[in-house]
């Protein structure tokens, strides 16, 4: 080899250690923390919602984090030992009340990180973090309030407050979706593209008569029909395996025949509140399907279905009519 072979190999190996040292150098901070951040101990979140809190008649506070100061704080009394951090001789910690605060924040209003940073003197990075770990917290805490009836009794109690409250019978649960609107996800073509043409992922929940949440599915695409988002969910495949025990079919109020339990949709009927008719969607509609006979629906159908539809609706105007809903309907 050559001295100027040698030459050339020196070279380039210097040259090579040198650009991985100065990748590797670590670019030098123009702040420790900016002015604004700065600022965050003395004016932070928590005083923000305090002042709110004062003023409870204003409704600043629930408008804020959408529920009410009572919840907040007993939300606050589950999470904290698993959000909260110990200051350090650098820095205080954000503390617990703070991060509950913009987490649920984000959850109801969906504002970007960097809308959120100028508002609660959080850094996007920290906000983020903050989110991610509060939601996780949140997770953990309240999986036993969103819990499935797992014996017959249970159902059964669900399907009796049903028809005290809601004079409907034979009915365990009110199923309904939303879509959550999102950015289309990177080279997923038109799988979360919806109707409402926004691309989304659908949240799918089944709640009690009193609107308690004992079911819940999120990250369908937004593309999916309802009934595909339904077979998509751990519900209907313990149903389909008949896991769930249900309890056994039963006679309407006034009826011979015996009825399966169902699922309604909330909101759909017209309602009473305080004397007053709440009207439903179905006033709404341009084409009332859910009124016309079965085989101007478009739609395919087993005679079983059929049979149980127009039982329910015998029953609805015929056996237990109401005295206003002639006049409403």
């Amino acid at each position: 080899m050559s001295d100027s072979d040698s030459d050339i190999i020196i070279a380039s190996a210097a040259f090579i250690i040198l650009s991985q040292k100065l990748k590797n150098k670590r670019r030098k901070r123009r702040w420790w923390v900016t002015n604004l951040m700065h600022r965050r101990t003395l004016d932070n979140v928590g005083e923000t919602m305090t002042d709110m809190r004062k003023q409870e008649e204003s409704g600043q506070f629930q408008n804020f984090c959408r529920m009410a100061p009572e919840d907040f704080d007993h939300l606050l009394s589950l999470t904290i030992e698993k959000i909260r951090k110990s200051s350090t001789n650098f820095r205080d910690s954000i503390p617990a009340y703070d991060k509950l605060a913009v987490t649920l924040r984000f959850l109801a209003t969906g504002d970007s990180y960097e809308s959120l940073m100028y508002f609660t003197k959080m850094s996007k990075s920290t906000i983020c973090n903050a989110i991610s770990e509060v939601c996780a917290a949140i997770n953990e805490a309240l999986q036993n309030y969103a819990k499935t009836p797992s014996t017959e009794e249970e159902w059964l109690s669900i399907a009796q407050e049903f028809n005290e409250k809601w004079n409907f019978p034979n009915c365990i649960g009110a199923v309904d979706g939303k879509h959550c609107v999102i950015q289309a996800p990177i080279n997923s073509g038109s799988d979360f593209f919806n109707y409402k043409s926004t691309f989304s992922v659908v949240l799918m929940a089944i709640v009690d008569a009193n609107y308690n949440f004992i079911f819940a599915d999120i990250g369908c695409q937004g593309r999916i029909s309802d009934g595909g988002v339904f077979r998509n969910t751990s519900f209907y495949q313990k149903l389909q395996n008949n896991e769930l025990n249900l309890p056994n079919d039963q006679s309407l109020p006034g009826r011979p025949q015996n009825m399966p339990f169902l699922y309604n949709s909330p909101g759909m009927m017209d309602r009473i509140e305080d004397d007053v008719v709440i009207p439903g969607q179905w006033r709404n509609m341009d084409r009332l399907s859910s009124f016309l006979p079965l085989p101007n629906t478009g739609r395919r159908h087993t005679l079983q279905c059929e049979n149980i539809r127009k039982e329910f609706s015998d029953y609805f105007n015929l056996t237990n009519i109401l005295p206003w809903q002639n006049n409403i309907a």
